[in-house]
């Protein structure tokens, strides 16, 4: 502000924003020590501290304004408390929240801080343009008074939030939606053997070789069919999924190419790794005959009607192939006799099952003619 305000420094661009350096660094120092106080108190205290830091602050900066020194370090121990409060917040939204809802309540917290921001940016651009002192012809200066109101407002925000930190239940709430788990028998455990903590456990889709399966999708249900969490499996098979609790849980595991799976597994805890199998591929097979007569060495290729080649094969001792199932449309399928001499090809639909085509393919009469 110009020293015509009566309190202004008329500090030029370059040295006011200098001034604001401490109070950035203060932030980036303040991280650690609030990250201590959150592991020895808790995040509860630590939002609280943070709070009655803030309040402090602000009210310090109402009387703190008669030099430029007073009035950085001020300002750097509003940015602490606010290092401090900002900081426990994710870890109370994390604990008081089901796992499997903790990123909408991030989200939610995050458009939160964006509405708050919006609203006391208006609020403070109301209170400095309506307390103005002239400054010249039909010209005005924010008072001293407008600044001192603004800091008065901030502190009782921030005695405000400390206060409803402090009626923040130590552990978070429990969900109403909150599974029971049970014994393998089908049992409800009592009271005092239900475990208040959502777990995260682990598994691996394979093949019936152990070999893994890539980007299959894993769905877990309780008993009664209400869905839980999903998961895909990574290009080494593994997914994991966030529970309520332990217990007994329906898992559906399905992937392209394969028979989907349904089982009942038992979660005990988060240590352990399931490993979910999956035995029937899916495929294109059939059987090949040449005029009626069963042969080997008939390659069978796949195709799609646009010409891209998806898959070959050949037919074995019996005259039968199998072909991985590839995704659900329309393929041409080829079947080539040994000599060369016969061919056969059809149009088919693939959906998500095994699709049985036999062909009888006539052999040419004349030999193939070479151009």
């Amino acid at each position: 502000m110009p020293k015509i305000s009566g309190y202004g420094f008329e500090l030029g661009v370059m040295a006011a924003g200098l001034c604001m350096i401490p109070a950035g660094l203060a932030m980036v120092f303040f991280a650690p020590v609030s990250a201590n106080i959150t592991k020895r108190f808790g995040a509860k205290i630590t939002l609280i501290v943070g709070g009655t830091v803030l309040a402090l602050a602000y009210i310090a900066r109402v009387f703190l304004t008669g030099s430029i020194t007073l009035i950085i370090i001020s300002a750097a121990v509003v940015s602490i408390g606010t290092a401090i409060a900002y900081s426990a917040m994710p870890m109370l939204i994390m604990r008081s929240v089901p796992i499997t809802e903790t990123a909408s309540a991030n989200g939610l917290n995050s458009l939160l801080r964006s509405v708050g921001t919006s609203t006391s940016s208006a609020v403070v651009a109301a209170m400095l343009t309506s307390m103005v002192i002239p400054s010249g012809p039909g010209e005005g200066l924010p008072s001293i008074d407008a600044f001192k109101n603004i800091f008065w407002l901030a502190a009782l925000a921030a005695v405000a939030a400390a206060a409803a930190a402090a009626f923040i239940p130590r552990r978070g709430a429990k969900p109403e939606t909150a599974l029971r788990p049970v014994t393998p028998e089908g049992f409800e455990l009592p009271d005092a053997a239900v475990s208040e903590t959502e777990i995260v456990v682990a598994g691996r889709v394979v093949r019936a070789d152990s070999r893994p399966i890539r980007q299959a999708v894993v769905t877990v249900m309780d008993m009664e069919g209400r869905p839980i969490d999903w998961s895909r499996a990574d290009n080494e098979g593994n997914f994991s999924l966030a529970l309520p609790r332990p217990g007994r849980y329906l898992v559906v595991t399905s992937a392209d190419g394969w028979s989907p799976r349904s089982q009942v597994i038992a979660f005990d805890s988060a240590q352990s790794t399931h490993t979910v199998e999956l035995g029937d591929r899916l495929t294109i097979s059939g059987k090949v005959g040449v005029d009626g007569r069963t042969t080997s060495g008939t390659v069978v290729t796949l195709t799609k009607p646009t010409g891209e080649f998806v898959a070959s094969t050949v037919t074995d001792g019996t005259g039968h192939y199998g072909i991985a199932l590839p995704t659900s449309g329309r393929y041409i399928l080829t079947a080539l006799t040994e000599s060369g001499h016969g061919t056969l090809a059809r149009q088919i639909a693939v959906i998500a099952q095994s699709t049985v085509v036999d062909f009888d393919v006539p052999v040419d009469a004349e030999p193939l003619t070479t151009v």
